[in-house]
Parts: structure tokens; sequence; C-alpha cells
């Protein structure tokens, strides 16, 4: 549902919801309400009942703008992050991630298309995410021959990009169980796997799904009601189903990004797996994957963690990179320090 709050030239308030103006105004009103989970005081007038609606709303746009500005940011630092895996390492701005990233594109780049090709690139995404399909015995091998009954691989693209825009997983490729467990019970069903091998694919052409895929991630699961509270909204139960997850994920770049298109080039759900990841990270104190090895000595060494106990060591960035005060720049020095810093603040914002 998209709603706008507005006065018009007689001082009354007029509200649209999806484009159309409503008659009934105050029906209009709870009806947003509901959807955005507000609550109100059955004490107040009308007018204020509008009036703190609207104060919301305007707080809700500029905080958009601040989350699509951080989006912008990540999207400039695309362009700068893969240089060179063997560049000296003083001059290193690579992460870990980007490095890895450009290693499962290069995969799906390989003019071959068949079983072989789709298990080494699944093995590959399964291997660099930490996934774990690979615990069940030949579910690799299952969900290749899966993906491949789709035919070519622009059906398989465009299967993909069906789902984003709202048709349901038909074919059952995200619900299957794949392979089996050492006593012969069903493996399981690897979602997170599957979403990221779409996700790689359809980046392979982004003109023709400007959307992308969603990747169903841990990460991406715990710091989206955070979202979901920046942005006003509802946050639904993430269930392990990809239409479901879809959906959830839809409402969110309709309200960040508005339309169809690439944003700033990139995918938007390219975008915005990149922003929520890099924010659980920051919410999980966890950040080697955003570093390369010296800037993320320096790091540690900036908050004064090197000599720290491996113990708890992750709740102990989380505190010290939170204290603003006391640690107001820990990426002073690194190679990407400007970039990360302002990662830093955008996190120290929503972080509670």
């Amino acid at each position: 549902m998209e709603y706008t709050i507005e006065k018009d030239e007689k001082d009354k308030y007029v509200v649209t919801i999806d484009g159309e103006v409503q008659s009934n105004v105050m029906g209009a009103i709870r009806e947003i309400y509901r959807e955005t989970g507000l609550k109100y005081d059955n004490m107040w007038t009308a007018r204020q009942i509008i009036a703190k609606l609207k104060m919301f709303l305007d707080a809700k746009k500029q905080i958009i703008g601040i989350m699509q500005s951080i989006c912008n940011e990540i999207g400039k630092n695309y362009a700068t992050l893969l240089c060179p895996v063997n560049t000296v390492r003083k001059f290193c701005i690579s992460d870990l991630y980007s490095i890895q990233r450009k290693q499962i594109e290069n995969i799906f780049n390989a003019p071959i298309y068949n079983i072989g090709n789709i298990m080494q690139r699944l093995t590959i995404i399964d291997s660099f995410y930490s996934t774990n399909a690979r615990y069940n015995h030949f579910s690799i091998l299952e969900m290749a021959e899966a993906i491949y009954s789709l035919g070519t691989e622009k059906n398989a693209q465009y299967y993909f990009y069906q789902i984003v825009l709202g048709k349901n997983d038909t074919k059952h490729l995200f619900s299957k169980h794949y392979g089996i467990h050492k006593n012969l019970s069903n493996g399981d069903k690897p979602i997170s796997l599957l979403s990221k091998y779409a996700y790689y694919a359809l980046i392979k052409d982004k003109a023709n799904y400007p959307l992308g895929f969603p990747i169903y991630d841990k990460l991406v699961r715990e710091f989206y009601p955070k979202v979901c509270k920046m942005l006003g909204i509802n946050a639904t139960s993430l269930k392990t189903d990809i239409d479901n997850y879809v959906k959830s994920m839809d409402k969110i770049i309709k309200l960040l990004f508005g339309n169809n298109c690439l944003f700033n080039g990139y995918q938007q759900y390219d975008i915005l797996d990149a922003y929520m990841w890099r924010m659980g990270k920051f919410e999980n104190g966890n950040l080697s994957l955003l570093l390369c090895r010296c800037d993320y000595e320096l790091f540690i060494k900036n908050l004064g963690l090197q000599f720290a106990s491996v113990s708890n060591f992750d709740k102990e960035v989380v505190t010290k990179c939170a204290d603003a005060q006391k640690y107001p720049n820990p990426f002073n020095g690194l190679a990407n320090g400007i970039y990360l810093k302002k990662l830093l603040d955008h996190w120290r914002m929503f972080h509670i």
C-alpha cells in the first residue's frame, strides 16, 4: 500500500492510497494506521490523529532518504572493491566477500551449461557461503538436476524472475528435500543455497532482470524486523518458503526504490541484500568479510582488541563500535575507511 497525506489550499487534509484520493478521510486514516502498526489514543481529535500520522510519515520519508543514500554509497563502492587479488597488501581495498563474489560470477559466466556446470556453481556457493548443503548426501547433484530440468539457462532465469514478480514456485524447486542423511532420512530444504544460485543467475542479465533475486540469508532475516521498524511497516513472519519471503522483501524494495528499474546500475535486490547483510555484520560484530586482512588487523587494533579473548569477541566488537564517544572512527587509517565509517554511522543510528 502506498499512501500520502497532504493539505489542500483550504487547509484540509487530502489522503491518497495507491494513487487514489480517498473520499472517506478518517476511514483511510484508520486503514493506514492498521498498515503501519501505529496506535492512536481514542481521546485524540480527528485532526490530532491525522497530524500525528503525518508527522510519522514525514519522519519515515526522511529515513527512506537516509537508507537510499547509504544504498547509493554501497552501489558506488562496488566499482572500487574488486581490485586484483594479488594487489600489494598496503594498497588493498578489496574485501574477502567481494573477491569471493567475483569468483562465483566468473563460474556463472562460463559458456558451458549442463548438470556438471550447475554442480560446480552450487558447490562453490555452498563453500563460500557455508550453507552446508554438502552434508546432505547427493543433494548437490539432485539440485543441479532439478535446475537443469527447467530447460535452458534462459528458461531457468525466467522461472526465477517469475517468482520475484509474484508467481509461485510452481515446480516446488525451493520446497523440495534434496539428498539424504546418513540414516536415510530426507535431506534438508536448501532454500538459502538455491536463492543464492538464483541471485547469481539473474545478475548475469541486469537489463532483463532489474529487480534481481532476494537472497534467503540468516543475517538478512535477523535484520529484517529492524528495517521494517525503520520504514514503519509491519514485519511479517519470514517462513521457510520462498514465495512468502519474496512478498516480504517486495514491500521493502517498493518503499526504497519505488519502481522496477535498476538502482544506479544495480539490481534492486542486489543492493538491498548488500545493505541488510552489511548492517547484519555490524549488528553481529563480525566484520572480517567486509575487509581485507591488513585492514581487519588495523580495525581490531583500533578497537584495542588484539589481545582480547576469543570468547564473546564479537559482542566486544559490537559494544565498542556502538560507542561513538570512545571510538568515533575505528576505521581510521583503513584503505576503505571513509566508506566503512559511513556504514558505521548509519548502523549507529538504528542500533538498539
